[in-house]
């Protein structure tokens, strides 16, 4: 918990810092700390034995900041704010650290799960009962009555029907030319039903206009001269969808790609099969993740004694890396040459 108090502070406290640089007269604002205590402390915190000792030192860091950049000359003020940051970034990180060694150590509150690797996975290789494999995936096979047609099921034409698609239709025929009349044939239609009657059997044949023409066939009217067309079928009672004319639309069941099965010592995860992970252990892809202990909730990568502790810990590991960032861009890019070519001097920072 030191730790992230420090990385809180230190970025708070810059910011503060900089902001009443900026704002107040260079050496014309007081250099106590009755400003830095008015209203709400910007170093106080929630954490008990450690707030009075970590304000009490961060404020006299402050101050004895501030009274150095007052001796500045003014040239070279604005150019040197970052730098002197960094430094006050560093003491106060030594600051919180001397204080850590006179607290009391508690026990861990965050720790990061425990993992192992178990393979990229493999495409599952079988489907299950009453699946076919189509590709990679698995579809249900079609039931009684119905084709595969790419990936969906489509309804068969019943017998008298024609497939034509998406439809099934009951088509029309045609009865031929007819047999009109011919020169050396009586004045009436006598000779045209002889010559018809012959081929189509007695009382087969009906006379359309100056033609005569056998007779459609049963279930069948003639349509016109020369069309014998059928009755509408009944769609419903054939199995198939609405009906139009002499048409009915097909039944259509759309396929549903899944994902095949795998095997009984594997699981199956993002469409993937994994070797099932140890016990206690919960397979994410690739990876097996260590369960948290009874009554710790998950966070992320890791685990927390309660909801409050897992989001402290986020914060943490966000503003570390927020402090890291800022403590780099500060040291090479706002610090004098002479400063970054000075060699380093631990002690002093820590006194």
């Amino acid at each position: 918990m030191s730790n992230r108090i420090a990385n809180y502070l230190i970025l708070k406290t810059a910011l503060v810092f900089s902001i009443s640089l900026l704002l107040e007269p260079v050496c014309g604002g007081t250099t106590s700390t009755k400003g830095l205590k008015a209203g709400t402390p910007p170093f106080q915190t929630t954490y008990g034995k450690c707030r009075n000792i970590i304000d009490s030192k961060l404020e006299v860091r402050v101050v004895q900041l501030k009274t150095s950049l007052c001796h500045l000359p003014r040239i070279h003020l604005m150019a040197n704010i970052l730098a002197f940051l960094t430094v006050f970034a560093a003491m106060a990180s030594a600051t919180v650290n001397q204080t850590d060694d006179h607290q009391p150590k508690s026990a861990s509150y965050f720790c990061w799960k425990a993992t192992h690797t178990r393979g990229v996975g493999r495409v599952p290789g079988s489907c299950a009962a009453g699946q076919e494999r189509l590709g990679l995936l698995c579809y249900d096979k079609c039931p009684l009555g119905m084709i595969r047609v790419g990936l969906d099921c489509h309804s068969n034409c019943p017998d008298g029907l024609v497939d034509q698609g998406l439809l099934c239709r009951k088509s029309e025929y045609g009865r031929g030319f007819g047999y009109p009349w011919k020169f050396g044939d009586s004045l009436n239609a006598s000779g045209m039903f002889q010559r018809c009657e012959k081929d189509y059997g007695k009382d087969n044949c009906e006379q359309s206009l100056l033609v005569v023409y056998p007779k459609c066939k049963p279930g069948y009217t003639s349509f016109g001269c020369c069309i014998c067309r059928p009755l509408p079928p009944n769609c419903t009672s054939l199995g198939l969808g609405g009906g139009l004319d002499l048409s009915c639309a097909k039944k259509i069941k759309i396929g549903v790609p899944k994902f095949g099965t795998c095997a009984a010592n594997e699981d199956r995860d993002l469409g993937l099969c994994y070797p099932k992970c140890k016990p206690n252990y919960t397979g994410v892809g690739p990876v097996c993740w260590g369960r948290p202990p009874p009554s710790w909730v998950h966070c992320g990568m890791g685990a927390a004694t309660n909801s409050r502790f897992c989001d402290l810990a986020i914060k943490d590991q966000v503003i570390s890396v927020g402090v890291l960032a800022f403590n780099i861009l500060t040291a090479f890019t706002a610090s004098p040459v002479s400063v970054l070519q000075a060699p380093a001097n631990a002690a002093k920072i820590s006194m």
